[in-house]
């Protein structure tokens, strides 16, 4: 493009009602005459992230680019008439990088986009029925394609597995690491039985007890969930911003990186497990007589 930058675009061909159809908003310009998209003319429609991408700091209208659009190495010269809203139309989770659109008569394309309301299965057979009444000829080579059922539907449902099946290994490993982090805070407290009978019978109330044995047990807990979080929050950007390269499917339609309901609840289930771990044991010793607690060994 501009005749020193070469790269890559996505290219679509539209008619004249393509972007009323579709809802795609035109930013700047304007859209294609009908006269232009039966003759096929040499304008063209570039989204705004091709208008920042090429033309940085510069009003792309009126802008000429050269685009080899039969990959036969023949540039054909195209200016641009209008600039449209950036659109999802290779990957449901990001934005196209570059993407022109070049006019086309609809009569041309083997694909026709109808924009409905209402139920689409109700929809596309008023319109089966109407093609049948026109030229029943026509319907063995037709087929109907409903864009949700096609495109939204199987992503929802590889979407939904994804959550189910991250869901059950997240629970088990939530599981190990409260029955961890309890096992651990429980034996490091029933080793402090002995201490325990030395306070009770040096007269120590048991609040007071109960405090010096709870803080210093979360201690440890609330340093690893700091250290937890931060390298979880980094290892999750990196993921995040490797899985929604140009490149890779769409695993991570709509999830963001860091959720801090999900990163708090965590951490508080953790420390809620941690404190129950160093209180009910210590509770458990200093119900117990103070000569018991000094002879267990």
């Amino acid at each position: 493009m501009q005749g020193e930058l070469h790269d890559r675009t996505m290219a679509s061909y539209a008619s004249d009602t393509y972007f009323d159809t579709l809802g795609i908003a035109l930013l700047r310009g304007r859209a294609f005459s009908r006269q232009e998209a039966s003759a096929g003319s040499q304008v063209s429609i570039i989204s705004e992230s091709t208008a920042r991408r090429f033309w940085p700091g510069e009003d792309a209208l009126g802008k000429h680019f050269q685009l080899d659009e039969k990959f036969d190495v023949k540039l054909t010269d195209f200016e641009v008439i209008g600039i449209a809203k950036d659109i999802r139309f290779a990957n449901m989770t990001r934005v196209d990088p570059a993407h022109v659109y070049l006019p086309t008569n609809a009569a041309s394309i083997n694909t026709t986009l109808i924009r409905i309301k209402g139920d689409p299965r109700l929809a596309l057979a008023a319109v089966h029925h109407a093609i049948q009444q026109t030229d029943a000829n026509l319907l063995p080579g037709l087929t109907l394609w409903n864009a949700d059922s096609t495109l939204v539907a199987p992503r929802r449902s590889m979407a939904q597995a994804l959550a189910a099946f991250a869901s059950i290994l997240a629970l088990l490993a939530l599981t190990l690491a409260g029955v961890g982090i309890y096992g651990v805070m429980a034996y490091i407290v029933s080793q402090r039985t002995q201490e325990i009978g030395v306070r009770m019978a040096l007269g120590a109330t048991a609040g007071r007890i109960l405090r010096s044995v709870a803080l210093p047990g979360l201690r440890p807990v609330v340093a690893g969930m700091i250290i937890g979080i931060a390298s979880g929050a980094g290892l999750s950007w990196f993921l995040h911003s490797t899985l929604v390269s140009p490149e890779t499917n769409d695993f991570l339609y709509g999830v963001s990186y860091y959720d801090p309901w999900t990163f708090a609840a965590l951490a508080c289930f953790l420390a809620l497990v941690a404190l129950l771990a160093s209180l009910v044991p210590a509770i458990r010793t200093v119900k117990i007589d103070p000569a018991v607690a000094l002879r267990y060994e």
